[in-house]
């Protein structure tokens, strides 16, 4: 019996952690496009607010001018980022289906994100200097007094090469 790396009931060579990645691309430019239709949103009360001003007299037309610019960037950025969303709502679909978008119920559905990328509340990020050290003493094959002192050797002013964090057993 012959297997097949790659996942074959999706109907394509894709495997599971294609289509993770791209969902997780499909959340990112979703919440990438919602910031954006907020960034519309404050360009046009700009917009607005200036335009008033300059009726009335109190704000220099040249301001005018460089809100209409700043609305017409943000509706720009909009548009492309809601391509973006739409492209890659395809792409999705087009990989979970045999027949991709050729199946009239799968063109109509919408693909929703779910999941929210969620940021940490305290991100604590180690020194850079330290990160080699806790690699190295995370590998388990690297607890031999042989390897170890091919470390010590090789580590030089807080870097790992690339030597030394490959086993000698390799």
């Amino acid at each position: 019996m012959r297997t097949k790396s790659p996942i074959t009931f999706f109907g394509s060579n894709c495997t599971v952690s294609d289509i993770t990645r791209l969902y997780w691309d499909f959340v990112s430019l979703t919440a990438d496009l919602k910031v954006k239709r907020e960034s519309l949103a404050a360009a046009r009360r700009i917009y607005e607010d200036v335009r008033n001003r300059a009726e009335q007299g109190t704000q220099a037309t040249l301001q005018l001018t460089s809100a209409q610019a700043q609305l017409a960037t943000s509706r720009q950025d909009y548009i492309n980022s809601e391509g973006s969303v739409l492209q890659q709502e395809l792409l999705l679909k087009e990989l979970l289906r045999r027949r991709g978008i050729s199946d009239p119920k799968l063109a109509k559905a919408k693909i929703e994100a779910l999941t929210a990328i969620q940021t940490p509340d305290n991100d604590t990020i180690d020194p850079l200097g330290t990160l080699p050290q806790q690699a190295i003493e995370n590998r388990r094959n690297c607890s031999s007094p042989i390897f170890s002192s091919r470390i010590q050797t090789s580590v030089w002013k807080g870097r790992a090469t690339k030597f030394a964090l490959i086993s000698p057993l390799q």
